[in-house]
């Protein structure tokens, strides 16, 4: 099923920060308002939730990690009194690692008068959302590139086969010292229009090297 068609309701308003659980469970909490049929499905294929893993690794759902982090953006954050802002981090698949490949937004959180810490609810949901759109096109892009790739070589290893290729040619002419030469000429990286262009060339040459 498309990911983008499995859709939970709009959630509007704010979540309060509870001072009692870690950075990480109220993340969980906020998921749980926010996406609760995503979370569910992530939790059935993953058995993980967003209060953390064994592993320590960033919690992922839909190719995107979301962390806590406090001061500091890039540190993960597990001291409820630090915790500044949610991270959301994601890496366009099959791409090269730059700047243009990764994708990173952060969604602060607001201290009110009376010490409360509050988050937007909608401004979770939409950052998310943005960020899982970009990883899953990015996905079908480059399982379309694999895919493409792969009936490429399937089309050359046909080719050769009908051009009757070999996979080295080599020609070696000995009269006199001066006139005596070597050539060898690997013809496995040939590319599909290559073999087209030359196999009529290269197959004569071989008849005329055997007769």
């Amino acid at each position: 099923m498309d990911k983008k068609t499995i859709a939970d309701k709009r959630t509007r308003g704010t979540y309060k920060i509870n001072p009692n659980m870690s950075p990480q469970e109220n993340i969980n909490e906020i998921l749980k308002i926010t996406m609760p049929i995503k979370l569910t499905l992530n939790k059935l294929q993953s058995g993980q939730t967003a209060s953390g893993n064994p592993s320590g690794e960033a919690f992922r759902m839909d190719g995107v990690s979301i962390t806590a982090v406090g001061h500091h953006r890039w540190r993960h954050c597990d001291d409820i009194d630090e915790f500044r802002r949610i991270q959301f981090e994601m890496r366009i698949p099959g791409r090269n690692w730059g700047r243009e490949s990764r994708k990173n937004w952060t969604v602060r959180l607001q201290n009110r008068e009376n010490g409360e810490k509050r988050v937007s609810l909608s401004h979770v949901t939409n950052v998310f959302i943005e960020l899982s759109n970009l990883y899953q096109e990015g996905q079908e892009i480059e399982e379309k590139r694999i895919e493409e790739e792969q009936l490429a070589r399937q089309r050359l290893v046909d080719l050769r086969s009908k051009s009757r290729l070999p996979q080295e040619i080599s020609l070696r002419q000995t009269t006199s010292a001066k006139d005596s030469y070597y050539i060898s000429l690997s013809l496995d990286k040939l590319t599909e229009e290559q073999v087209i262009a030359l196999s009529p060339v290269l197959i004569e040459a071989l008849g005329i090297k055997k007769g």
